[in-house]
């Protein structure tokens, strides 16, 4: 099984395990805010799991910047989740680093080459009056 995989089976078991006392808790308004947070944290990272892995089962023809940009953005929120939790270990926050090393690096090197969209010679809009 790939660790992403495993991952994403830990993060369902998680949130499957707080689930029934966050439901509890919400219907009797017993939960503190910041504990409503917490749980959305779980989700978000769960969400991020769960779309990184189902894009890892679709064959990929061309691999862009954009998707490099994206892919780092959601581990990034993964990251910050899991500080969050206090579940990332050190060894985890290094590899954090060097994926933003490398993109750092493919965008210092890619980033001029992309193509500039013309610009407008277009009024911009003004914006319209408050309804009255």
């Amino acid at each position: 099984m790939k660790r992403q995989t495993a991952d994403l089976v830990r993060a369902l078991g998680a949130v499957n395990k707080h689930l029934p006392r966050v439901s509890t808790e919400l219907l009797t308004e017993a939960m503190a805010a910041e504990k409503q947070r917490e749980f959305a944290g779980l989700l978000i990272g769960l969400a991020s799991l769960l779309t990184s892995h189902a894009d890892e089962q679709e064959p990929r023809d061309l691999f862009t910047l954009a998707d490099r940009v994206r892919d780092t953005g959601r581990e990034l929120l993964q990251t910050a989740v899991q500080l969050e939790a206090g579940t990332l270990g050190g060894g985890d926050l290094k590899e954090v680093s060097g994926l933003l090393r490398a993109l750092a690096e493919v965008l210092e090197l890619y980033g001029d080459k992309l193509p500039v969209p013309p610009a407008s010679t277009d009024e911009p809009e003004s914006p319209e009056p408050p309804a009255s």
